[in-house]
């Protein structure tokens, strides 16, 4: 008899999904907990270095404003005066996320919004684990605008671009708690299969979409598809084994197909790996 234990979305997020899903999980996962939307403790030390000055310019520092009116494909953009704004009041990258920093430690979400995306302003483009980590902190102010372009936009870079499973997979269940409990997941849907229909390849999206379909709008033969083709995408031939976690996902859309014999046999491929699938 399979184990199959229920998936949480998010901590912090109230549970509005239509249905709960049961699915199995190796032991890696449990590295989700340990990644949050956190700033590396040394930048947090910055942050303390700066306090003194935000504490006197808490008032004076206006809080910038989404300006995007579409998703961002990768980055959110910054209109010129943001970007004018930046060069003058901070002389480096490092002095802007210190500022930002400050403010996100007292929990000033919406103060650290405006110096945070600075620091990205000032930074190069090309520093992809520095803007990582900048858009760590910077989701917790996205979150409260009004407006959902600008962490959709944040949460998919750091997806596209980070380099761990775990980071990626906790990031993606937030983003799609956020848009389902903002009315978003239509456009959302919407928006990433016309991705896919101009770059079949195009790996976000197909790992987003894989989600979307195994638990905010129920589609089993679409997200068995899109997971075999995210498993192609990372060098896995259809058949071969691939990680604990992802087969067991492979595993759940079978059943729920209806495609009993295929969801049981490859259980029984991936229960020796993990002993929470063991009979």
């Amino acid at each position: 008899m399979i184990r199959r234990k229920r998936f949480q979305v998010e901590r912090n997020c109230r549970p509005q999904w239509g249905n709960a899903v049961w699915i199995a999980f190796s032991p890696s996962v449990l590295a989700l907990v340990c990644i949050t939307l956190l700033v590396p403790s040394e930048a947090f030390a910055q942050g303390n270095k700066a306090k003194s000055r935000t504490s006197a310019e808490k008032s004076k520092e206006p809080v910038a404003k989404s300006t995007e009116k579409e998703p961002a494909d990768d980055e959110p953009k910054f209109t010129a005066e943001q970007i004018e704004k930046a060069k003058s009041k901070y002389t480096s990258a490092e002095e802007a996320f210190g500022v930002g920093a400050a403010h996100y430690n007292s929990r000033n979400f919406a103060a650290s919004r405006e110096p945070l995306e600075a620091a990205l302003i000032l930074a190069p483009e090309k520093d992809v684990a520095y803007r990582i980590k900048v858009y760590r902190a910077l989701t917790s102010s996205y979150r409260q605008l009004e407006t959902v372009d600008s962490f959709v936009g944040a949460s998919e870079y750091i997806i596209r671009h980070s380099d761990r499973g775990a980071e990626q997979s906790l990031t993606r269940g937030s983003l799609l708690s956020f848009i389902h409990e903002r009315g978003k997941v239509e456009p959302f849907i919407k928006r990433h299969e016309e991705r896919l229909q101009k770059n079949p390849k195009d790996r976000l999206s197909v790992y987003l979409l894989s989600e979307v379909y195994s638990r905010v709008r129920e589609n089993p033969e679409r997200s068995i598809e899109l997971l075999k083709q995210l498993a192609a995408l990372d060098g896995k031939k259809e058949g071969e084994a691939v990680d604990v976690n992802l087969s067991a996902k492979l595993a759940a859309q079978h059943i729920r197909a209806k495609e009993y014999q295929k969801g049981a046999e490859l259980y029984e491929q991936i229960a020796p790996l993990d002993k929470t699938l063991e009979a």
